[in-house]
């Protein structure tokens, strides 16, 4: 679908109930849900956009949390009848946080996976990481902590149960997602309001990046249940597609 600053794809397929799925920052949306859709798709209306900067989706200037969640909704006005069940992974779960604050009628449920709400940064500070010498370090100091080798690998547990080449690409795209993922906070005037929809954590248990005890305090602080996949790290869709699949199921069908 075209944009005003660009194009953005999405994946769609199915029928039912629509089911948004939303990427993190180490690739895009056929990389981290290809193995999941097709299963999906037997229930649901699964659509699967790239999020703008990743993929073939366009990125425009100084893209806010809340412009990319605005993105996101764009495919929900245009591909769902109703309010939409929305699952997001790693930055993608901040998306999702953000659509169901700025977007409350377009989202029935939200699914976080292994990520959560940014935190807020308050406006001076906002102001300060603005200026080139600093915003140029907070990117890099992003991209090493995040985008490193060592760091996918360790996270995603077992990278031989990834596609071949998959932590390559998420290394080597780590500038670009590094910007995407600072811009997103630096031009993020409002907090992380919270969203109507209920919410519930779905976590890699194994995950190194954002460990259990993680999820364990952000449930808490959330009040939100939370399950946990055994064994997998930070991306449980691509490790585990069939469990991650089955824990969707388990979740859409549950009671609020």
């Amino acid at each position: 679908m075209s944009l005003p600053h660009g194009p953005l794809r999405y994946w769609k397929g199915g029928q039912g109930r629509p089911v948004l799925l939303i990427h993190g920052a180490w690739g895009d949306a056929e990389s981290h849900w290809s193995g999941v859709w097709d299963r999906l798709a037997t229930r649901f209306t699964v659509l699967a956009p790239d999020v703008p900067g990743s993929g073939a989706s366009a990125l425009h200037p100084r893209a806010s949390c809340s412009t990319l969640a605005a993105d996101l909704a764009a495919v929900l006005d245009r591909e769902a009848q109703g309010p939409a069940l929305v699952v997001g992974n790693s930055f993608g779960a901040a998306l999702a946080w953000q659509l169901g604050a700025d977007h409350k009628d377009r989202v029935e449920r939200l699914l976080l996976v292994n990520g959560g709400p940014l935190p807020p940064v308050p406006a001076w500070l906002r102001r300060v990481l603005g200026g080139p010498p600093l915003a140029g370090l907070a990117t890099f100091l992003l991209r090493r902590a995040s985008f490193r080798r060592l760091v996918v690998e360790r996270a995603l547990v077992d990278p031989s149960a990834f596609p071949p080449g998959f932590v390559e690409r998420a290394v080597a795209g780590g500038g670009a997602a590094a910007r995407i993922g600072f811009d997103a906070v630096r031009y993020q005037s409002t907090g992380p309001r919270r969203p109507e929809a209920p919410v519930a954590l779905l976590w890699g248990a194994a995950d190194t990046l954002l460990p259990m005890a993680r999820a364990r305090r952000l449930a808490q602080r959330l009040g939100t249940p939370l399950k946990a996949m055994a064994g997998a790290g930070h991306l449980p869709q691509v490790q585990d597609p069939a469990g991650f699949a089955d824990a969707v199921l388990d979740w859409a069908g549950s009671e609020h």
